[in-house]
């Protein structure tokens, strides 16, 4: 792991982080080592089977997810966009960029953090995906929370060293406002976001670390 941005790594282990508060809550079990996250059981939307970080290539893992969800859903985030798993049934789902911003100094912003499980469901409403996304519980984890400011908000997950934020919605004005508040932690800022929306990131002071590849089974993407 020498030569991996020592950012990239920050964001990654972030994003493992996040995926421990959800799965918990989804009651999905997992597997976290050095180089992976992963699970057989089914995941909800947007998540992965596999979140590999290693340099090395994860052909007994790779064997084992095809065996076990033969016919089903599967995806792999490789988390260095290092490898090809083509000859596994899979395919690009999308490639996107990690990214990191320093400590900053906080403003003053009007924001209000999700407190009841209305205000989760008028939170999930407003961000307009799918209700099966995020169990109905996650916003009661300890070190995850849902922000909005107005017209707008962004999810965080809160590391010992470093606050991942995503699932931005709403006009950038308030999303930047939600950023902004999260400064007040005094902790840098990770994350990662497609080529499409990492301006609300880069306008936000975030800089580009290094890329990602998520890959998904043929017959599901």
């Amino acid at each position: 792991m020498a030569d991996i941005d020592k950012r990239t790594l920050s964001a990654i282990h972030n994003n493992w982080d996040w995926y421990q508060a959800e799965f918990t809550t989804w009651g999905i079990t997992y597997q976290r080592t050095t180089n992976a996250w992963y699970t057989f059981d089914a995941v909800p939307p947007f998540h992965s089977n596999l979140l590999w970080l290693g340099q090395a290539f994860p052909e007994q893992l790779l064997a084992q997810l095809r065996e076990k969800k033969r016919g089903q859903r599967w995806s792999v985030n490789d988390t260095l966009a290092l490898h090809d798993f083509t000859d596994f049934g899979l395919e690009v789902l999308f490639e996107a960029q990690w990214y990191f911003r320093e400590v900053s100094q906080a403003n003053q912003v009007s924001v209000t953090k999700v407190d009841s499980d209305e205000a989760f469901s008028r939170w999930i409403d407003a961000w307009g995906e799918s209700n099966d996304v995020f169990h109905r519980d996650l916003w009661q984890q300890a070190n995850v929370g849902f922000l909005s400011a107005g017209d707008g908000g962004i999810a965080y997950n809160r590391s010992a060293d470093r606050i991942g934020v995503s699932n931005f919605w709403g006009h950038e004005s308030a999303i930047q406002d939600c950023i902004q508040h999260l400064a007040a932690y005094a902790l840098p800022l990770v994350g990662y976001e497609r080529s499409e929306t990492a301006h609300l990131l880069v306008n936000a002071g975030f800089q580009a670390t290094g890329p990602l590849r998520v890959w998904v089974s043929k017959e599901s993407k």
